[in-house]
C-alpha cells in the first residue's frame, strides 16, 4: 500500500513533466488574453491531477454498491478511489509517451504552426470583401466601410471592431467593445477569394491561424 501510494503522486508528476515536453499550445492559445492564457495553461498542464476530482466523485457512488467482505465505506471509497485514480494515471502516461514518441522519433508534430509572416499567398483582388455580410462557423459578420459588428450564432453576444486596410490583401480589426477573450487586435490576410468565399489566416501572436468565411451578401 505505500509503495502505491507513493506511485500515487510520482505518475501524475512523470504525466506533467510529459506534456511540457509535448507543448500542447494550440494555435488559439497565442491570441489568448493573459487571463485565458493562464486558465488554459492550469487546465491542460494540471489535468493529470485534476482528474482526481470526477474520480473522487464518481467512487462515492461506486462505494455504495454492496459488497461481501461488508468493507467500511469510507474504507472502500478510498481503496477504489486509488486503484482508479492510478488507472487513469497510467493510462494518461502510456498515450503521453506515444505522443512523444511520434514527436521525437517519428517527427510527426501534433500541435503544428505556421508563421505569421511567413504567409506570403495573397489575393489579387479583395475589393468585393470591404463591405458585405459574411459567415463563420460561429459568428454573422457585418462589414460597413471602417465597422465591423459580429453577431454570435450560440450566444446573445455582439463584437464591434474597426477595421483598416493594411494593404489589398490584408486588414487589420480593433475590439473597439466588450472584450471577447482574445487579444484587442488580429491581423488577417487573404490568400484566396472566390465568389462564394474567402480565406486566409488569422495572426494570434507570431503564428497564423487557417480563416474561411462565406459571402452572405455582397454589395449592390
Amino acid at each position: 500500500m505505500k509503495s502505491l501510494n507513493r506511485w500515487i503522486f510520482i505518475i501524475p508528476i512523470i504525466n506533467i513533466v510529459c506534456i511540457i515536453a509535448i507543448q500542447p499550445m494550440v494555435i488559439a492559445y497565442f491570441g489568448m488574453t493573459s487571463i485565458w492564457k493562464i486558465i488554459y495553461i492550469i487546465a491542460i498542464f494540471g489535468s493529470p491531477i485534476w482528474v482526481l476530482i470526477p474520480i473522487l466523485i464518481l467512487m462515492l457512488l461506486f462505494a455504495a454498491w454492496p459488497n461481501v467482505g461488508h468493507e467500511l465505506y469510507w474504507v472502500k471509497w478510498k481503496r477504489l478511489t486509488l486503484n482508479s485514480f492510478m488507472g487513469a494515471s497510467i493510462s494518461l502516461l502510456v498515450f503521453n509517451l506515444l505522443i512523444l514518441f511520434s514527436q521525437w522519433a517519428l517527427k510527426n508534430e501534433p500541435f503544428p504552426k505556421s508563421k505569421y509572416i511567413e504567409i506570403t499567398d495573397r489575393a489579387s483582388d479583395c475589393s468585393d470583401i470591404r463591405d458585405g455580410i459574411f459567415e463563420t462557423n460561429y459568428r454573422y459578420m457585418v462589414r460597413n466601410g471602417s465597422v465591423q459588428t459580429e453577431y454570435s450564432k450560440n450566444y446573445k453576444d455582439t463584437f464591434n471592431f474597426s477595421v483598416t486596410w493594411l494593404s489589398n490583401w490584408e486588414y487589420r480589426l480593433i475590439n473597439v467593445g466588450k472584450g471577447n477573450g482574445m487579444n484587442d487586435t488580429l491581423d488577417i490576410k487573404i490568400t484566396h477569394n472566390t465568389p462564394e468565399y474567402y480565406e486566409g489566416f488569422l495572426r494570434l501572436g507570431a503564428y497564423a491561424k487557417y480563416y474561411r468565411v462565406m459571402k452572405i451578401k455582397r454589395p449592390q
